[in-house]
């Protein structure tokens, strides 16, 4: 139940991407030497048996993992779940350009993407849908991005034959 000073433990990252670096017992992460950082890394033990990293997450969102290993022990596995960052895109992902007759919902619903900076979908997010051009109604809209970061709504074109127009908008994304 004592801790082994100077003991190697060999980190490495399994799964998820990011990179490993060695953390100072202790101190604050201003104080943090620069060393480079790596997928896996080798730290010995301090006097009081113990060794540590710092891992910074992989871009992608999702499960990620990374391994502590000593001699031939079993490893240690660390999971970590790296969410999407904040909105940084809008795009448009279905629906444009399509004809219909008066009166009948467009055959493809309009959809949008909502991506953080690394391209992972972003759920939870309000979109907002308009009329921008035209006559018609927006129907069936969601409320919020979906898990795949997808926000749809159906146009039923209005009584008048035109071309119309439906714009999604999101904070200060361009629409």
């Amino acid at each position: 139940g004592r801790g082994i000073e100077n003991e190697p433990v060999s980190f490495a990252i399994s799964s998820g991407g990011g990179s490993l670096a060695a953390a100072v017992v202790g101190g604050l992460a201003a104080d943090l030497p620069r060393v480079q950082t790596s997928a896996s890394l080798n730290i010995s033990t301090d006097d009081s048996g113990e060794a540590e990293m710092i891992w910074t997450l992989g871009t992608a969102a999702g499960v990620q993992k990374a391994t502590a290993t000593v001699r031939s022990l079993p490893p240690v596995q660390f999971t970590a779940t790296a969410q999407a960052g904040v909105p940084a895109l809008l795009t448009l992902e279905g629906g444009d350009a399509q004809q219909q007759m008066i009166g009948f919902p467009l055959d493809e619903r309009f959809a949008v993407g909502v991506w953080d900076a690394f391209g992972n979908p972003v759920s939870g997010v309000s979109v907002t849908w308009q009329m921008t051009a035209g006559n018609g109604e927006l129907i069936d809209v969601s409320p919020a991005t979906n898990d795949a970061g997808l926000s749809v709504a159906t146009l039923v074109p209005g009584p008048i034959a035109e071309p119309v127009e439906g714009t999604a908008t999101l904070l200060d994304l361009s629409p």
